[in-house]
């Protein structure tokens, strides 16, 4: 059950060998230098991280693997194996924060979400989730099993394809074709809007909703954003919470059940 937790990834997304970096660096202006430099150093921390992580050093693995993300070199792999360091030293909301922040660059990834759920289980609290309708299940799903991105490239590539179906279909009025290019353009629209649509929502969805892990072992949700209000309920570390508005160094959350809201203290969650 536990065995896709001992694999961390030993790939990133800066891939050159270092003579080819070398030589590159003759020919390309200096800011570019300076980026080649940086994917290079990033490329090294990741396999330092990973060498390791092999040898149960996990303390000086996540701070590999936390430089290379302090760099702006944001990726799954390290975000998947800065995860797998923190589980395994027992820092289970930090865990779960970045196998989050790794799903969200990779939806559809089986070892991020086989590794998020076995940490999702050792959670103290089980927080009930509201009923929903089939449909908006399928159509959340739908949603987001792309990114905002991949439903935008999706988006102009479809619209590309409909313009290039329909002029066929306005300018072949004769032919054995004809009507059925027409059918494929109409088709073809009616699928490029609903993609569109997809791609807005979930641009919107990521711009407007913040979701957060809780990181503090222990928290009180307190009913205004001061140490004086009313303790209302208690959270332990990994609950994903939703962050509604923010006020300095406090933000008001809710959780799935919409009746359970109140505040906590910036320091004890971080957003995904």
């Amino acid at each position: 059950m536990m065995r896709r937790l001992l694999t961390i990834r030993s790939s990133l997304r800066a891939k050159r060998s270092n003579l080819l970096v070398g030589l590159l660096l003759l020919l390309v202006p200096a800011r570019f230098q300076a980026q080649s430099n940086l994917a290079v150093d990033s490329r090294t921390l990741f396999e330092e991280g990973n060498q390791y992580f092999q040898q149960e050093n996990y303390r000086e693995a996540i701070k590999s693997y936390t430089e290379i993300l302090s760099q702006g070199q944001e990726s799954a792999e390290a975000y998947f194996n800065l995860g797998n360091a923190y589980y395994k030293t027992g820092d289970l909301g930090k865990a779960i924060l970045n196998y989050e922040r790794a799903l969200r660059l990779k939806p559809r990834d089986q070892d991020i979400e086989h590794n998020l759920e076995l940490a999702n289980h050792r959670i103290v609290d089980r927080l009930e989730q509201p009923p929903i309708l089939f449909f908006w299940r399928w159509v959340n799903a739908v949603r987001n099993g792309l990114t905002a991105k991949e439903w935008g490239k999706w988006s102009i590539i479809g619209l590309w394809v409909a313009i290039a179906v329909t002029a066929l279909a306005v300018f072949r009025r004769r032919g054995l074709f004809r009507r059925p290019i027409r059918c494929a353009a109409g088709i073809l629209i009616a699928t490029w809007v609903c993609v569109f649509v997809l791609f807005l929502w979930k641009s919107q969805q990521d711009r407007v909703i913040q979701h957060a892990i809780v990181t503090a072992e222990k928290v009180e949700v307190l009913s205004a954003p001061d140490q004086t209000g009313t303790a209302l309920f208690d959270l332990h570390e990994g609950v994903k919470v939703r962050v509604l508005r923010n006020v300095p160094g406090w933000s008001e959350i809710s959780l799935p059940d919409p009746q359970k809201r109140g505040w906590l203290p910036a320091e004890t969650f971080e957003v995904i």
